[in-house]
């Protein structure tokens, strides 16, 4: 789901968004530390 990536660039999700569509299989682990530059926080 590249457009999620691309709203979080663009402002419209931030990275609690981004976990709960990690947590839900949107975008993978790895898309999120590349997005974001940050590993993906442990629960």
């Amino acid at each position: 789901m590249d457009y999620v990536l691309d709203y979080f660039k663009q402002g419209l999700f931030n990275k609690a968004d981004l976990q709960l569509f990690e947590s839900i299989g949107w975008i993978t682990a790895d898309q999120y530390k590349q997005t974001t530059g940050e590993d993906l926080p442990k629960e």
